[in-house]
Parts: structure tokens; sequence; C-alpha cells
């Protein structure tokens, strides 16, 4: 049993709450061994009152409840007494310092449960080593950076090339992957460069490979013996400090002919390089880690940022996952393509199959959030914390007048929260709910929030999420709670405050508070969707039915020519599609809209929509999509397959002039049948 304590701080009385209560309150708890009131906690004195009771009551974790800007002091401490990081509530800027007394109160007893819930969690990290080579894409300011650069690693810089700076039109050019030949013929001592057209990077950090189209003209094997000028009547091949070919070129050969070392190539092709970093000066490219973009204020400190990933790359390991299950790619089938990476740490191959360079991930959650079957989860954000990150809030907090969650993220979100306060900005309490970004806020968090109980959502962020708000509101009001969610996208602390004050003198308390949430038993995405539809129907005593375009529903239909071979059922990885004897069924909560059906069916008999229809949903009516007859055997009158795929066998044979005799009877008797035929024409 965890021995904790709580050490609430007023800040020399400027904390407007009850601590008094609030630590009658929270003495109650199970696992709190001392909670204590001090007017400076970050003080000499208040120190000192900490380092006592941990030492007298022998604690093993402590809970700070006041501002956030002394953590440092406070780890320090807890790091003397050889103690995990102490638990941080801003009960400052969150509560007193924003809410009347009351209420910012009750919602400081929220956020103080809310952080006693979090377990200590070990952070798992992953390493990846990178070797000291570094690929530069660029003109001028490239060509500085590679030679500051080669000394400290191999450096190769591609390029593109003007004869004079007079051709160029503008510096900006040549600042974009442009160089003269003078200057690339100066450089070529320190550094390899290379001239060609770069055209995508691949890989990770530590293992990246860039493709570029090179100059039809090794400058590297060219020997300056001018042949190929020579023979040239297009005039396309230029001599300067380098020589090399321009677009005048008609691709008629002679060049290639004379050149004694082989070094003209005219056919266009693509080349890869490798590095353990790439520099570009070019914005087509994605930055991702071992990526830099030069820094055109300052260029130098791109190199700093090289140099100080020369000795690898470490950092958090956010995912948990396992793809063996995944709908991507079953039997070489593309399927499933719902889930993607905006940083890029997720690849599907020609069979759609993925792979993930957690290297590159940056822990949006995503991905996380689109998988409907949680293959992928969000190791320190996952479902079953998030809901139960919700259902704390509500239960501990339960006496607001308005209860209202608010999602936002860990950075930009808080930061805000955190700016509204220091201002002294008054708004409604709102039950801050804290994800790695807004992009991995789901509907499953949505629901789980209103069936917990809450009046009202509202969604803090940019509007970039992959979140079906048209799906949760209509869904919502064919429930009868219609108007309880509103989304901020303004990062601004008046437009917050003013949003946050007309949403909460609009809402009416819930009909749904007086009942306890739905337990879950599995955390899976489409469970719980599934489970939290069902949990507000029942509560609401509404049947929504809701007809929408859906890329993680589908609804299958199958036509006449289905043979009931057992195609379809094989490779549903949900098993939506399940055969019983001589029937397809279908399930619609559990179709996932991958499409593998439909690729599998040698037939062509089968048809998917994206759709959600949540009326089929709460039926839990099994759709019979195909059937057929039965055969029974000839010999021993078992069933052994459908009258279609009896016909869709006997059709082919005929068209191929061969015999299907024993075909009526089952794969038992077939052999002894056929046995028996041979015996009969021996003996005739």
């Amino acid at each position: 049993m965890a021995q904790i304590g709580i050490f609430l701080c007023s800040c020399s009385g400027t904390i407007n709450l009850s601590l008094k209560q609030l630590k009658k309150d929270l003495k109650k708890l199970d696992d709190v061994r001392v909670v204590e009131i001090h007017d400076l906690l970050c003080q000499k004195d208040g120190l000192n009152h900490i380092i006592y009771d941990v030492r007298n009551f022998r604690l093993d974790r402590i809970l700070i409840a006041g501002c956030e800007k002394k953590k440092a002091i406070f780890n320090n401490i807890a790091e003397q007494l050889g103690l995990p990081q102490p638990l941080i509530v801003n009960t400052k800027e969150w509560c007193g310092y924003v809410h009347e007394q009351k209420e910012g109160t009750e919602k400081a007893k929220g956020l103080i449960h809310l952080a006693l819930m979090q377990e200590f969690r070990n952070v798992k990290t992953i390493r990846q080593s990178v070797e000291k080579s570094v690929i530069l894409v660029g003109g001028d300011r490239a060509l500085r950076l590679a030679s500051a650069l080669s000394k400290l690693a191999h450096v190769t810089l591609i390029t593109q090339l003007h004869t004079t700076r007079a051709e160029s039109t503008c510096e900006s050019t040549l600042a974009h992957g442009t160089l003269i030949a003078k200057e690339i013929q100066d450089a070529r001592a320190e550094f390899d460069i290379l001239i060609g057209a770069p055209s995508n990077i691949y890989g990770s950090i530590g293992a990246f490979e860039l493709e570029f189209e090179p100059n039809q003209i090794d400058y590297n094997r060219c020997i300056d013996c001018k042949r190929c000028i020579e023979v040239c009547e297009d005039d396309a091949i230029i001599d300067g400090s380098i020589i090399y070919i321009n677009d005048r070129c008609t691709e008629c050969g002679k060049c290639v002919d004379v050149c004694p070392v082989h070094a003209i190539d005219l056919k266009p092709h693509s080349v890869r390089l490798s590095a353990g970093q790439v520099i570009v000066d070019d914005e087509r490219f994605s930055i991702k880690p071992g990526i830099h973009q030069i820094d055109g204020h300052d260029p130098l400190s791109t190199i700093t940022d090289v140099v100080s990933l020369f000795d690898g790359i470490k950092k958090p390991k956010y995912l948990d996952y396992d793809l063996s299950a995944c709908a991507s790619s079953v039997h070489g089938l593309s399927g499933c393509s719902l889930c993607f990476c905006p940083y890029g740490a997720m690849k599907r191959d020609a069979d759609g199959k993925i792979t993930i360079d957690e290297i590159s991930c940056e822990g949006c959650g995503l991905c996380a959030v689109l998988c409907p079957l949680s293959l992928i989860k969000l190791d320190a954000f996952s479902n079953k914390r998030v809901l139960s990150s919700i259902d704390t809030l509500l239960i501990a907090a339960g006496k607001l007048k308005r209860r209202i969650i608010l999602f936002t993220d860990i950075k930009e979100g808080k930061h805000l929260l955190d700016e509204v306060g220091r201002l002294g900005l008054s708004y409604p309490p709102v039950l801050p709910v804290l994800l790695p970004s807004i992009k991995s806020l789901s509907k499953e968090h949505i629901l789980r929030a209103f069936d917990a109980g809450a009046d009202g959502v509202v969604i803090l962020g940019p509007g970039e999420s992959s979140l079906e708000l048209d799906l949760i509101r209509t869904c919502l009001r064919q429930l009868d709670m219609d108007n309880r969610v509103i989304t901020i996208e303004q990062l601004d602390p008046d437009t917050f405050t003013s949003a946050v004050k007309i949403f909460a003198g609009r809402l009416e308390p819930s009909t749904i508070r007086k009942y306890e949430p739905v337990k879950l038993e599995d955390m899976s995405n489409r469970a719980v969707f599934l489970a939290l539809i069902e949990s507000l129907s029942a509560k609401t005593n509404k049947l929504p039915d809701v007809k929408l375009p859906s890329k993680e529903f589908g609804f299958v239909t199958i036509d006449s020519t289905c043979t009931i071979c057992d195609a379809c059922t094989g490779v549903c990885p949900t098993e939506s599609i399940l055969k019983d004897e001589n029937k397809i069924i279908f399930n619609h909560g559990m179709c996932i809209n991958c499409g593998l059906c439909k690729e599998a069916c040698p037939e062509h008999a089968i048809e998917v929509v994206g759709m959600l229809d949540t009326a089929r949903l709460l039926s839990n009516e099994k759709l019979v999509l195909a059937s057929s007859n039965l055969m029974y055997c000839a010999r021993c009158g078992k069933a052994y397959m459908t009258e279609a795929s009896y016909e869709r066998i006997t059709s082919k044979l005929s068209e191929k002039g061969l015999d299907n005799i024993t075909l009526s009877y089952c794969e038992r008797c077939r052999p002894v049948v056929t046995l028996e035929q041979m015996i009969e024409v021996k003996d005739e």
C-alpha cells in the first residue's frame, strides 16, 4: 500500500481556495497518509515541513498542490529524499486565480484525485546510432555549411549548376540548389559534390537514402579532354570550370561514343545515396528527426543541430503496438488504410503492409485514434488511462454546478490555461483532460464524457484532429443532447474565457448524471464506441437513427453469384462476416471498411460501402448477405457443399469437357466411389 503525503500551499494566502475543506476531503483517501497546509511551501520552512513529514510518516510519494513555477525546487527535494518526482497540481492558476472559492475548491479536488490515479511510470526510451555522414542539398548556403561540416563528418553536397552567376535570375535561386561551376571546382577538394536534381528522401535518422537524378556527365570521372564538346552539334555541352550538359541536348549519343572514360550517360536514371543525416535548403522536403532545414537567419545553427546527433539519438518510446492482426494487408491483399502518420513514421509497402519507424514518431497519437481495433496504442495515453481520467474528474468534482470536460493538448493548450491563470481572467470551471496533441482526441473520449455524466465538452486547439464531429453531434442530437460540444480553435485568453462563459451559461444539467458510467471490458476503439452508443441510447431511452458516410464503418452487400465459398470469412480481421453452414452472416458493428472481403472474393460478388447506420448497429441484427441450399452426399447423406458451389464447379468442369460425376459425393466418399468405378471398368 502506497504512503502518500499531500501538501497544500496557499502561496501566502493568494490562492482563493478552501484548503481546510480540501484537507478534510483528501484525508479520507485510502493511500493518503498525511495532508498538510502551508503558506509558502517553496521556502525554507515549507521545505523543512515536507522533509519532516516524509521521514516521520515514511512517505514514498508526495503531491504538491500550489503553483508549477517552483517545480524544480520540489523535484530537488524529492531526489534528496530518494523519492520519485513529486506530483504537481497547479491549483494556483487553474483554480484559485480564476474561479470562485467554492467551485475552485471542487475543481482542485478533482485535479488532485486525477494526479493521484496516475501511476508512476518509468518512461521507455529508444536509441538509434547515427553515423557521421551528412548529405546537403542546396546552393550557396549549403556549400558554406558543407565546408564547415567536412572537418567533422563525411559530407556530400548535391547541387544544380549555372555557368555564371549572371545566368541565375536572382540570388534566391542560387541559395536553393544551384552553384556556379567555379565554386564547385574550388570546393571539390574538401568534400564530395554531385550535380543533379534531388527527388525524394527515404528512411530515418541514421539510415537515410536520398534519391536524385544526376547530370549526364559524371564530373568526378571527366578528364576535361573536351572531345564531347567537339562532336556536339547542338551546343548542349558547356565548357566551364566543369563540363556539363544543358537542356539543349537531343540525345544523339555522339558524346557518349567519343568519351574515353565513359563519363557520359544520357539515359535518365536515379541514384540513391546513404547518410546518417540530411540538410536541405528546399521546402519540398518534410522535416523530421535527422532532416534539417537550413535556417535562413542563422544557417550555422543547423551545424549545432547536426553535430548534437553524432553520438546517436535517444527519445521516448511512444507506441505500444502489435500489427499481427492488422487489416492493412492479409495474404498479399491490400485492405485497411485508415491510419497514417503526419511525421512519416508509418510506411506501407506495395501490398499495404505497415511498418513503423519509431525514431520518426513524435507521439501525437493520431494512428492510435484511427485504428478501430487499437492495434496501435499510445503508451502513456491509452484508452484505459484517458477514459479513467474522465471518470475520475467527473466523480471527484461531482458537486460542480456545471460539469464540463475540457480536452486540450499538453503543450499549447496547457500553456493557454496557465496564461489565463496568470492574467487572472475568470471563467466557469472546466475539468481539463490533457492529451499529447489534439490529434489524439477521439469520438470515444467525448462519448465517454457524456456517458459519465458530463453536461458539456469543450475542445480547445486548432482544428487539425481526425475527429468526426459531424457524427458525434448528429448522434447527440438524436439522443436529445444537442449543443453540448463546442470547439475553440483560437488559443487566445480572451477568446477562450468568453467562449466558455457563453457555453456554460446556456448548458442545462445532463439527465445522465444520475446513472453510473457503463463498465468497459474491451478497451479497443470499436468496442468502446459500441458500448458507449448502446449505453447512451439506454440512458436517454432514444434510438439514434444516423446514416452517415464513414471511413471506418462499412456496409457489405453480396450478389447472387456468391457460392458461399468462405474466401471472405477467411480474411475478415474482425469476424464481421461469418459463415453459418449455408449462409454468410454480416455484423455491421464490427465491420471496419477494410475491403479485404471484396478483394478476396473470387466471384467479384461483394461490394463494400463506407457507411455508419446506428439503427442497425444498436439492433445487433445479424444480416444474412447470401445463402444457398446444401448439397448432400449421394452415398452417405452428409451435407458437404452448397448448391451454388456445386453449380459453379460443375459449370467450370463442363466448360473444359471434364466429368463431374464424383462431385455428387462428399470429400470422404469421393475417393471410394472413384476406386469402385475403376474396379468396375477393369472387370468389364
